[in-house]
């Protein structure tokens, strides 16, 4: 009797970070998986600084690839897409309809889009009018079901958020990565990460740059004189740094969770890890500066963060450093925060959700499926 595939179409090498937060590893030995590495058609820029190998990678190198692998596989499988629904894609989700009548599409980062009361409100703060026209297209061709780590997220089936699972592997770790104190800038590879030149398209990386890097390290000069302790820059996992833009501060990649969980404060703009700060109760300060507002998206996406959270944003333009520059986050929203976004079932990791919701996305989307066991 066979296992239920499942398969993941994704724009991404396959990396530790994806390894992890779909739980691949452990959920091998329940599906049949394949991961479908899209990246060279779509997300040809992107390179990880690590790509893993499995025996359930196939690397597609372009939309032919695709049809003839959908046309490969059991028509009852399980098609996990986390491609954006926006016009770049269209035509890759044109080809799954052709074949398939509905996607699972798993949200990690509803976390970041919480200050609006709906999310058709959240896509038109944060898209351009061509991709949320394609959005709807999408929607309108193919069935979406969502899981996600929203609370109030309209779906049935939710997990944790992977960085609640991040933080309760680490906070219990004795070892420390800085044994001085330390403030952590959280890097997001701007304004070079592919996604913002994506929904930014009119500005210029290259020209954006040297002015973010130099109002950014002035205003590291700053807070390292007045508290005393070097700034320690996370770096983002897809940035790719021929040369060191922090002015030479320590860039530590793929130890985020660990560095906020040790650190004395974080600064940031708009990042996902945003729940290890607020998991682990350190003061934030979120930055801006004029480079970073042309990045109209970013600058929406960071000013929404802020409403969240009730936190003021920080001109490192124009800032006169004082002690109360970072903040602790409100504890009454902190906690709200958590349990709408991060926290689902803390008895029962994400490999155990994934399980469940998968069988029974099959049982209610797949009944033509023969001599299948749910094992």
């Amino acid at each position: 009797m066979k296992k239920i595939k499942v398969v993941y179409i994704h724009p991404s090498q396959l990396s530790e970070r994806w390894l992890q937060y779909y739980k691949l590893d452990e959920l091998q030995n329940i599906f049949d998986i394949e991961y479908w590495d899209c990246s060279a058609f779509a997300n040809p820029s992107f390179k990880a600084q690590e790509m893993l190998i499995r025996p359930y990678l196939y690397v597609l190198r372009n939309e032919n690839e695709l049809r003839e692998n959908l046309t490969r596989i059991p028509k009852d499988s399980l098609i996990v897409c986390d491609l954006h629904k926006n016009a770049e894609n269209y035509g890759i989700y044109k080809i799954i309809a052709k074949l398939f009548r509905q996607i699972i599409y798993i949200n990690f980062f509803s976390n970041t889009q919480g200050a609006y009361k709906s999310k058709i409100l959240s896509k038109l703060a944060n898209s351009s009018i061509k991709d949320i026209v394609c959005y709807f297209l999408i929607k309108r061709e193919l069935k979406i079901i969502n899981i996600s780590s929203r609370n109030s997220a309209k779906s049935q089936y939710r997990i944790n958020h992977p960085d609640y699972e991040q933080f309760q592997k680490t906070i219990n770790q004795g070892n420390t990565i800085i044994n001085k104190d330390f403030i952590v800038y959280i890097d997001n590879y701007f304004p070079f990460h592919p996604e913002i030149s994506k929904r930014n398209s009119s500005i210029n990386p290259n020209r954006l740059a040297p002015l973010f890097y130099k109002s950014l390290n002035s205003f590291f000069q700053k807070i390292e004189r007045n508290y005393g302790c070097k700034v320690i820059i996370a770096a983002h996992p897809s940035s790719v740094y021929a040369v060191n833009p922090f002015e030479g501060r320590k860039l530590i990649y793929n130890k985020t969770c660990e560095l906020i969980k040790d650190c004395k404060a974080v600064c940031m703009h708009t990042s996902n890890a945003i729940s290890f700060a607020i998991l682990c109760d350190k003061p934030i300060a979120l930055l801006s500066n004029a480079a970073f507002k042309e990045a109209t998206l970013e600058w929406k996406k960071l000013h929404t963060l802020s409403n969240l959270l009730s936190l003021d944003i920080i001109n490192t333009d124009e800032t006169t450093i004082s002690d109360s520059l970072f903040s602790p986050v409100n504890s009454k929203i902190a906690n709200q925060y958590k349990q709408e976004y991060l926290i689902a079932n803390p008895n029962a990791n994400n490999a155990l959700l994934f399980i469940k919701h998968f069988k029974s996305i099959y049982k209610k989307y797949c009944l033509v499926a023969k001599n299948v066991t749910l094992l």
